[in-house]
């Protein structure tokens, strides 16, 4: 006897609900950085025309340590604005000693050239680098080559021992 055939398989129809979409929990790398302007910010942008202001170099020297001071925890910024500064008109002039200065200078130029025209309330003030090497500042020696040459410029003699008794400066 076999046994009686089985009903064809058909699904319970299911309404399908469309949950509403879960919340991340994950933080967007993007706007860790970008600082969260609100409405009200933003309304207060809108910026008055700066009516230009005489000053004198003593205020801009004033102002110049007053922005080096907040910079103190950043020890190469703070090294750089206590350079010398030299001032031409509305131009300041910051003379670097080293290349390294000239990239630190680029980056906190707009913030030192907003702060220096906001406390002068003089908008045609420019901050410029110029790169001077120390004057009678000798590059420092590194290599055993370069000591012994700064030794022979101290000492003539020392070539001649160099030579009598054949010795290499590069051991």
């Amino acid at each position: 006897m076999a046994a009686p055939p089985l009903p064809p398989y058909a699904p319970e129809p299911k309404a399908i609900t469309k949950e509403p979409p879960k919340t991340k929990t994950t933080i967007n790398l993007g706007s860790i950085l970008k600082p969260a302007v609100k409405a009200e910010e933003k309304q207060a942008e809108v910026r008055v025309p700066m009516v230009d202001q005489p000053f004198q170099p003593h205020d801009i020297v004033r102002v110049w340590k007053e922005y080096a001071e907040l910079r103190k925890d950043q020890v190469a910024e703070y090294h750089l604005l206590t350079q010398q500064i030299d001032i031409q008109g509305n131009e300041v002039l910051i003379y670097m000693t080293n290349p390294i200065e000239e990239p630190l200078l680029a980056s906190i130029k707009s913030d030192l050239v907003g702060y220096l025209r906001e406390k002068l309330r003089n908008g045609t003030i420019q901050v410029k680098g110029e790169l001077r090497m120390a004057e009678g500042k000798q590059r420092m020696a590194y290599t055993n080559k370069e000591k012994f040459e700064v030794l022979l410029d101290r000492n003539p003699l020392l070539r001649e021992l160099k030579d009598r008794f054949a010795l290499d400066a590069d051991f």
